[in-house]
């Protein structure tokens, strides 16, 4: 899913907002900061809660893209893949891994979470 449209722009954060159910049986969801990211382009639903593949900066900035784990609200998030090449895309497989999209290196890059 792309969370932004065009090329991403430096000065950032974006915020990814997550959804907090009503209590006591209000249907109405209240959104909360979940977590920063500099230009948040991709989604994945994992078991732990979402992975958020975040491009990392401008243009210019190499080596800054990550793999977010936003967990939970009560959660802090943390980057569980640093120092991604201009990532574009991402799928997570089935057991645990990604598939990441780098394209500068024009290539598919197979990631271990730290």
């Amino acid at each position: 899913m792309a969370l932004f449209g065009g090329a991403p722009t430096e000065g950032g954060p974006a915020v990814v907002i997550a959804l907090r159910p009503g209590s006591d049986g209000d249907r109405r969801a209240t959104p909360r900061a979940a977590a920063l990211a500099a230009a948040p382009i991709g989604v994945v639903s994992i078991p732990e809660g979402l992975a958020v593949l975040d491009y990392g900066g401008g243009p210019g900035d190499r080596g800054q893209g990550r793999i977010v784990l936003v967990a939970g609200l009560s959660h802090p998030a943390r980057v569980v893949a640093p120092g991604l090449d201009r990532p574009v895309g991402m799928a997570r497989l089935p057991h645990g891994r990604y598939v990441v999209a780098e394209t500068d290196r024009g290539r598919l890059r197979l990631v271990t979470p730290v």
